[in-house]
């Protein structure tokens, strides 16, 4: 809770517009009475990663009171998933550019490789028959 009232003020009104069925306009009350309160309900410093500060809320069953709270801090802290999922998508189409783009810039020596010769070697090394007597 770093940001001044007025920077949260406004970026709270952004989210309520944004997502009108799941907050309501009462929300910048209840995060400064959640600010108030921190520290003696919660006894952690004020600041506290949103994870730990929705498990903390469910613990102490007040999800009933910051009922705002505990809805933004569950949006927040599935994000990071969806983010990581999707640079994990880019990282792997990332290598696959790397090597396209390594095979473009030595396409004389590409064009010069006998894939037969590398199938049939690779196929004798992965060949997973046996002989049965």
């Amino acid at each position: 809770m770093k940001l001044c009232c007025e920077e949260l003020e406004v970026n709270l009104k952004k989210m309520i517009e944004i997502y009108p069925n799941d907050f309501s306009p009462n929300m910048l009350d209840e995060l400064f009475h959640l600010k108030k309160i921190h520290l003696s309900v919660f006894q952690t410093e004020i600041e506290i990663l949103p994870l730990k500060l929705l498990n903390e809320i469910y613990a102490k069953k007040l999800e009933t009171i910051f009922i705002n709270t505990s809805v933004a801090l569950r949006i927040f802290c599935t994000l990071p998933m969806t983010v990581s999922e999707v640079e994990k998508a880019f990282s792997k189409l990332g290598n696959q550019l790397n090597s396209l783009a390594l095979l473009s810039i030595e396409n004389k020596l590409a064009s010069k490789i006998n894939f037969d010769d590398i199938i049939h070697n690779y196929a004798k090394k992965k060949a997973r028959k046996e002989k049965c007597n």
